[in-house]
């Protein structure tokens, strides 16, 4: 599994990560669009995190750089179980690196879960990972 951030060169990358993109915020209620997402990501506000298996691109997450925290606000994939937790430890050290406090998502109930799963702790429907 191979997992990798992708920020300022996201146009480049666009056609492939954008179809991801779109499918997360299908399920989303609070008006974002795709042009958002890749917006976010190139004004620095925000990153695209990408999980690979055997080279291909199974899931793809929109993380905002939040002051604390790094913000998981959008994800879709393939064989979520998979990759979900290696992607939450993968983004701990990310978050480390950059002096965070905490992971942080606002999830549906299925998700939310996983994030439990994966060491969060539910926080009222606000999921928060500790890194101290």
């Amino acid at each position: 599994m191979k997992i990798y951030s992708i920020g300022e060169n996201a146009k480049e990358h666009w056609h492939w990560i954008r179809p991801f993109i779109v499918s997360a915020i299908q399920r989303n209620v609070d008006g974002y669009t795709a042009a958002d997402a890749l917006s976010a990501v190139l004004s620095g506000d925000s990153f695209f995190l990408v999980c690979e298996v055997d080279g291909d691109v199974v899931g793809v997450c929109k993380i905002d750089v939040q002051p604390d925290a790094l913000h998981v606000h959008t994800l879709a994939g393939s064989n979520l179980r998979t990759w979900f937790a290696p992607m939450i430890i993968a983004l701990e050290g990310i978050a480390k690196s950059i002096g965070k406090k905490h992971i942080t998502s606002m999830s549906r109930p299925a998700i939310g879960q996983m994030l439990i799963d994966a060491g969060c702790t539910r926080h009222s429907w606000f999921m928060v990972r500790n890194l101290l």
